[in-house]
C-alpha cells in the first residue's frame, strides 16, 4: 500500500508523542514493504522531499521559525499546513491516509481534498478535549478550537486512537459512535530499550517531554525542592523544548536549585534510551495525556515511573498503582512518592519488574504494527466494498 501520514511537525525535529508514533509506525510499515510518506511542514534544511528511514519525507509548506516553537505553533503555521495538505492530496494518489486530528484545520482540508480524489482516510486522535477542557485551556480561542474539533469528527467514518481512555472520551465528549473507533496503542521497541544486564543507576530524577503548560513540569520542580535537602546528591534532568522553559528556569533559581536541575532540548534517540535506563525514577506530571508513550519507554528501560492522576490523562489506564508504577494527585504526594522510591530499593525493584511486564504488551514489532497493518487493510477494503454497493444501485 501507498500510505500517507499527515502531521504538521515531524520527529526527530520535534519530540512529541504524536510525531514519534508516526515515525515509529511509518518506518516499520515501510520495513514490511509499504510505500510510506511522512507529510509535514518542512522543518529541515535541503530538498522538500527526501528518502530517510525507508520512508519519503515530504515537506509541503515552510516552517516559520520566528513565530513557532516546539511547544506552541502559530495560527499562521497551522493555516499554511492546512492549505498545503489540500493541494498535496489533490496531486498525489494514496491507497490510505492517516491524518492526525490536531491541528484540526488540516484534517478538514484533507477531507475536502477527498471530494476531488477519494481515498480511505482515518483520523488519529491523541486527545479528545471538548468545549469545557478547551475553554479552561485557552479561553475564547479555545472555543474556536472546540468547534473545529467537533467538525473534525465528521471528516471520516474511521477514527483511531491510542488508548481505551481516549476512545471513551471521544465517545462521550465528541459523540463519535463506538463502531467508528479503533484502539491502536503506541508502542515501544522493548529489545532496543531494555538493559542488556545490570545497570548502575545515576542519582537522577528524569522528565522527558514538551515544556508546555499542561505538562505541569512546575509540579515536579516544586516536589524536588521539597525533598532536595534530604537527597543532597540527587539531580533533576528535564529534557524537551517548549515555551515554558524560561518560567521553569526562573522557578529553579528562586528555589535555590540552579546547580541541581539540568535542562536539555531535543536529544538523539539512542542517548535518550540510555538516560531512561540510568535514571533512578521517571516522572510525568502532566494533566493531559492521550496515552503517555514516555511512560512505556521508561518502563521498558527498567526505571520506576510516577505520573499524575488526572481526569484528562490516560496515565491511570497504563499504570497499575503500586505494581507497574505510582500515581499521585498533588505535589506533596509526588514528593512523598519520590522519597519512597529513592530510599527504598525493594519498592523500586518491584515497580521495575511490574513496569517491564507492562511494557511488553506494547512491543512495536510483535503487537502494535501488525495491528496497524490489519487496520489499514480493513479501511481500504471497507471503501472498496462501499464503492461496489454504490455502483450496484446505480
Amino acid at each position: 500500500m501507498k500510505i500517507a501520514i499527515l502531521y504538521d511537525v515531524i520527529y526527530p525535529l520535534s519530540i512529541g508523542g504524536g510525531e514519534k508514533i508516526n515515525w515509529e509506525v511509518g518506518r516499520r510499515l515501510a520495513q514490511r514493504g509499504h510505500d510510506v510518506w511522512l507529510v509535514s511542514s518542512k522543518m529541515w534544511e535541503g530538498p522538500a522531499r527526501m528518502t530517510q528511514d525507508g520512508m519519503i519525507y515530504a515537506g509541503i509548506c515552510r516552517w516559520l521559525k520566528r513565530t513557532n516553537n516546539l511547544g506552541n505553533r502559530s495560527p499562521l503555521q497551522l493555516l499554511l499546513f492546512a492549505v498545503a495538505v489540500f493541494r498535496f492530496l489533490r496531486k498525489e494518489r494514496f491507497d490510505a491516509v492517516l491524518c492526525n486530528a490536531f491541528p484540526y484545520l488540516s484534517a478538514l482540508t484533507a477531507c475536502a481534498a477527498g471530494w476531488f480524489r477519494p481515498v480511505p482516510m482515518s483520523i488519529t486522535w491523541y486527545e479528545a478535549r471538548g468545549f469545557r477542557v478547551w475553554w479552561k485551556y485557552a479561553g475564547f480561542p479555545g472555543l474556536l478550537a472546540a468547534v473545529l474539533e467537533r467538525m473534525t469528527v465528521h471528516t471520516s467514518g474511521h477514527h483511531n486512537t491510542i488508548s481505551g481512555f481516549t476512545a471513551e472520551r471521544m465517545r462521550l465528549k465528541l459523540g463519535i459512535p463506538p463502531e467508528q473507533i479503533s484502539v491502536l496503542p503506541a508502542g515501544v521497541n522493548v529489545d532496543e530499550i531494555r538493559p542488556d544486564g545490570p545497570v548502575i543507576k545515576n542519582k537522577e530524577i528524569l522528565y522527558v517531554g514538551r515544556l508546555v503548560k499542561h505538562k505541569r513540569v512546575d509540579r515536579l520542580v516544586e516536589a524536588f525542592a521539597q525533598i532536595a535537602a534530604d537527597f543532597p546528591e540527587h539531580t533533576l534532568r528535564i529534557i524537551g523544548p517548549g515555551a515554558e522553559r524560561p518560567a521553569l528556569e526562573d522557578q529553579v533559581r528562586n528555589a535555590g536549585l540552579a546547580g541541581r536541575v539540568q535542562f536539555e532540548g531535543t536529544i538523539p534517540g539512542d542517548r535518550l534510551h540510555e538516560l531512561f535506563r540510568r535514571a533512578q525514577v521517571f516522572v510525568l506530571p502532566s494533566d493531559q495525556e492521550g496515552f503517555g508513550m514516555v511512560l512505556i519507554e521508561a518502563m521498558a528501560a527498567g526505571t520506576p515511573v510516577l505520573a499524575q492522576r488526572a481526569a484528562s490523562s490516560a496515565a491511570a489506564s497504563i499504570i497499575t498503582h503500586g505494581q507497574s508504577g505510582l500515581l499521585f494527585e498533588s505535589v506533596s504526594e509526588l514528593a512523598a512518592q519520590l522519597r519512597d522510591v529513592l530510599s527504598q530499593p525493594e519498592l523500586a525493584a518491584s515497580l521495575i519488574t511490574g513496569g517491564q511486564a507492562e511494557a511488553r504488551r506494547y512491543d512495536w514489532d510483535q503487537v502494535i504494527v501488525p495491528a496497524f497493518e490489519k487496520y489499514l487493510s480493513e479501511i481500504v477494503s471497507d471503501r472498496e466494498n462501499n464503492n461496489r454497493r454504490r455502483y450496484a444501485t446505480l
